[in-house]
């Protein structure tokens, strides 16, 4: 159990979600698709947003300062940012300093799944794939129990240690870098109160599956082209509200949740502000020709036109078209109760929840080159497998450092193996495994490319590197 696995729960439920690619141009009445129309945002100031996404109160509880410096420790080098003020100095880019009832602890903020070091660099807006879910947060949350000192740091740590229990049991995934902010945020909206937002230690609403299903983190960077939040299409209105529910472990007040709503204006802001980061390499300028008008005929409809004058259609596509593991999308259009009870509550007061059609979001591909496990779960390691279905593996291990990251493909430098999970009893040996045999894990679908040559792949890859 590690420090950054336990922050990685208090974290977690601000983790949005975003997926693959479809492509090769057929009749129109082959297609399934819902268009998302966009809503009007409210203003909000980047500087502001970048400074309160980073050093915010809006998750209100943690363990206290003292014990989190004693058992957790400090950052590393390497995880460090600047201009983040004395408290937050040391502490790495996912942990912030505050102060809630005159009690210094740290937090775990929205950088624990939106964030990741590349190449020994903090990449805000990038998704944490490397981020390890398949710990058990409870026992590290109750030996910490043992360091609190004194009745104002154990009532500090009862409280944190109380939502680490209810929502535990429901984020423990089976293999590292996929995430279950889903789970998360429904356990959290089954214990409140969707009037007052009470925290209720008994569930209000039917919690969901214990095994919860996967998500692959998707880049912020693409947030000013969509219309809507997350993978299904849901998360449409006023997109503040719908981030504001990062304060949902241990905000149990309206007024105070109005008051990170506020906030998070600014915060909407500064995502939208976010640009994908370059290619580093040199490109070949001609392959990269004859991969946009490979591009353009193959994949534009959906995941749009790039350069000055984009375009971005902000479509579903149904299961029906698009054929990839279809449990997410419905997971998500069964989950009536809690998209009631987001609706009903303060954060549906200026926005909405709801799946507009069975299928997933066709996202925008700025900085594809960095963004490898590719679909909506994380089941593809590597870009030219997204565009050959047949040549993705059922079972691949990778390692989890940057330097083992394959820029000219793009993806991850994977080993393919014979077996998954089923053969391998313990549950550490079988974290590094993606099985994708499990549902929900699967790698099926997104067939578009199957059509193109090993050449055509090369070029239209060439192209996606220049996005």
């Amino acid at each position: 159990m590690t420090k950054q696995a336990l922050i990685a729960l208090t974290a977690l439920w601000t983790c949005g979600v975003l997926a693959g690619c479809p492509g090769e141009p057929v009749p129109d009445d082959d297609w399934e698709t819902k268009t998302i129309e966009a809503a009007d945002q409210p203003e909000g100031d980047v500087e502001a947003g970048r400074d309160y996404l980073l050093m915010g109160d809006y998750s209100r509880c943690g363990p206290p300062r003292r014990v989190h410096d004693e058992v957790l420790g400090l950052g590393r080098p390497e995880q460090l940012l600047p201009d983040r003020g004395e408290a937050n100095a040391e502490l790495p880019y996912n942990e912030t300093a505050s102060t809630i009832d005159g009690q210094d602890i740290v937090i775990g903020n929205c950088l624990t799944c939106h964030a990741r070091v590349h190449d020994g660099e903090v990449v805000i807006g990038l998704g944490d794939i490397n981020r390890d879910f398949t710990k058990d947060f409870a026992v590290l949350a109750q030996l910490m129990s043992f360091a609190a000192q004194g009745e104002e740091e154990e009532a500090v740590m009862d409280r944190w240690i109380s939502r680490v229990l209810a929502t535990a049991p429901f984020s423990r995934m089976r293999t590292i870098g996929v995430n279950p902010a889903n789970n998360v945020a429904a356990v959290l909206f089954a214990h409140r109160d969707a009037e007052t937002l009470a925290w209720s230690d008994e569930p209000l609403l039917e919690e969901p599956p214990l095994d919860p299903v996967p998500t692959d983190v998707p880049p912020w960077w693409g947030l000013y082209k969509k219309n809507m939040l997350y993978y299904v299409g849901s998360g449409i209105g006023d997109h503040a509200h719908h981030m504001s529910t990062a304060s949902a472990l241990c905000v149990d007040d309206v007024d105070v949740a109005a008051d990170i709503y506020e906030n998070f204006k600014d915060v909407r802001a500064y995502l939208s502000s976010l640009r994908a980061p370059a290619y580093p390499r040199p490109l070949d300028e001609d392959l990269v020709d004859q991969g946009r008008a490979i591009f353009e005929q193959t994949c534009a409809r959906c995941h749009g036109t790039y350069g000055d004058d984009w375009t971005y259609p902000n479509y579903v596509v149904s299961l029906d078209t698009v054929g990839t593991d279809p449990l997410l999308a419905e997971w998500s259009g069964a989950s009536e109760d809690h998209l009631d009870w987001f609706n009903r509550s303060y954060y549906g007061s200026g926005s909405t929840e709801m799946v507009p059609n069975l299928g997933y979001v066709a996202p925008p591909l700025d900085g594809i080159w960095l963004t490898a496990p590719y679909l909506h779960n994380g089941s593809v390691p590597r870009l030219d497998q997204v565009l050959n279905s047949e040549a993705r593996p059922t079972y691949w291990a990778r390692s989890f450092a940057s330097e083992d990251y394959l820029l000219d493909v793009p993806g991850w430098q994977h080993e393919e193996l014979e077996t998954g999970h089923a053969e391998i009893q313990n549950w550490s040996d079988r974290a590094p495994i993606y099985d994708t045999t499990w549902p929900g894990y699967g790698n099926q679908g997104h067939t578009f490319g199957d059509h193109l040559t090993d050449e055509e792949r090369s070029a239209v890859i060439e192209y996606l590197k220049t996005l």
